[in-house]
């Protein structure tokens, strides 16, 4: 029984002096608390640290890849989130012999430009003629066919024509839509006028910051109600647009960074 007892002293004795000394395990520093007898990790007294533990995002896709050109190796790879316009760089990858820890990552998503924004916030939103002629005369830069001066011109005379009663339209031989109106003149005569604008434009511009610019066709809609015009345009399938210039994106990352480093079409939790 006195063996025993010593036994027990002899582990006593032994926590007491590990609560009072640090001791390492794996390079990492640890020290046992004399009260409680739980250990504490001391992981800032290592000379360096473990792993990496940062996600650093970026916003070009140039930082991007001289980041990812500095830290990929053969088991680090990049998610591609077609949704939401994201790549996610992850350098502490799973490899096909072993599990790592995912810690280390590098995000870039594709900022759309102002210009972009502004054009979708108005896609397919009834206007009426003031409200439409300004928002022409405010993005008129972005606008490439017809000219800029030629929608302006048409964007000041739909302006011009608040006061009157539209009547009817028609489609022209050139593609123009041709709207007849009736101005009052003194409340009881009339002057009859015609209005030709265009059945489609196009606007040229980037959708995402610091990438390339591209074209998009737009129709241009209208609505005749007791006289009054409402107008507004749609976008033609933006998205594949957006499709393009998110691939194009994606081939550019993939020829900086090296066929290596594998993309893949998903995200990660």
């Amino acid at each position: 029984m006195s063996e025993t007892n010593n036994n027990i002293q002899a582990a006593i004795d032994a926590g007491r002096e590990l609560a009072t000394k640090p001791f390492e395990i794996a390079g990492t520093p640890f020290l046992v608390l004399p009260d409680d007898h739980n250990y504490v990790e001391l992981s800032d007294l290592r000379e360096h640290p473990k792993r990496i533990k940062q996600t650093v995002k970026h916003t070009t896709a140039a930082s991007f890849i001289d980041y990812c050109n500095r830290f990929a190796h053969e088991n680090s790879v990049i998610m591609m989130d077609d949704e939401n316009n994201r790549f996610t760089a992850i350098f502490d990858y799973h490899g096909p012999d072993a599990a790592d820890w995912g810690d280390h990552k590098a995000v870039f998503g594709l900022k759309p430009t102002v210009e972009w924004n502004n054009w979708k916030a108005f896609d397919g939103k009834a206007m009426s003629q003031s409200e439409f002629g300004k928002f022409i005369e405010t993005n008129l830069e972005e606008i490439i066919e017809p000219t800029g001066a030629e929608m302006l011109e048409i964007s000041l005379s739909i302006q011009a024509k608040t006061e009157v009663k539209f009547s009817q339209a028609q489609r022209l031989d050139n593609g123009q839509m041709q709207l007849t109106y009736n101005e009052e003149i003194n409340g009881s005569a009339g002057v009859k006028g015609q209005l030709k604008i265009p059945q489609t434009f196009k606007i040229g511009l980037r959708l995402y910051e610091g990438g390339a610019p591209y074209q998009i066709e737009a129709r241009l809609r209208y609505r005749i109600k007791d006289g009054n015009l409402t107008l507004w345009y749609e976008l033609i399938r933006p998205h594949k647009t957006v499709q393009a210039n998110l691939t194009e994106t994606e081939e550019l990352i993939s020829t900086s960074v090296g066929s290596a480093v594998a993309i893949y079409h998903g995200t990660i939790s």
